[in-house]
């Protein structure tokens, strides 16, 4: 009896397995490689695994049917698990991947920036720019941006790759030890002032 319980608390748990592939299946965008991989294994080797299970009891030779149902179990976990190394190193190459476009993108307008900048400064203007200046500000708020994202990254990938995850977190302090945001307020400040040439020395840390 005490071996007959465990069998069926075998196939029920197999059977909940299953429902719960079913229910992720459905969720889980039709584009997803993960999405077909579970598929397949829903209406092929997990339909096996309740089987084998089930046959265990009228098996002539009831170790040799468990055996096959655990090499059945084994092959779906092997399959599960590479396929969720494969997805989560996707994940982590797009988290680089959005870093640096937020990157570039802070860079190039900042360079942008201090073009017009350079420009009023040998235009020996003396008259500030608001307008230039609130760009140089409104900068700043991309640079909080992307701190935030670089450490919302760190905390995902700090479940498979707790050396990448520090790299992370040491990019995010490198803002704020090399005071980025600081320097960009300067440089508007310095801008809004008509100071154009202390304003590109200012910019010209930012960018270094």
């Amino acid at each position: 009896p005490e071996t007959r319980n465990g069998l069926d608390a075998s196939i029920a748990l197999q059977e909940e397995i299953r429902t719960a592939s079913g229910k992720l299946i459905e969720l889980l965008d039709e584009k997803l490689p993960l999405r077909g991989v579970v598929k397949v294994l829903y209406e092929g080797e997990m339909v096996q695994a309740v089987k084998q299970l089930r046959d265990v009891a009228k098996a002539a030779k009831p170790a040799d049917a468990v055996q096959a149902a655990l090499d059945t179990e084994r092959a779906i976990l092997v399959r599960l698990t590479g396929r969720g190394d494969q997805l989560q190193r996707a994940m982590d190459t797009a988290a680089l991947r959005d870093i640096f476009a937020a990157i570039d993108a802070l860079i190039r307008e900042q360079r942008e920036i201090r073009s017009h900048t350079d420009a009023f400064s040998v235009a020996v203007a003396t008259q500030g720019d608001a307008t230039l200046a609130q760009k140089q500000d409104k900068l700043t708020l991309k640079v909080v941006a992307l701190k935030e994202l670089i450490e919302k990254h760190a905390r995902t990938i700090a479940q498979s790759d707790g050396e990448q995850a520090k790299r992370f977190d040491e990019a995010a302090k490198m803002i704020d030890a090399r005071q980025i945001r600081q320097n960009m307020l300067l440089a508007a400040s310095k801008i809004e002032k008509g100071q154009f040439s202390p304003a590109l020395q200012v910019q010209d840390k930012v960018l270094a």
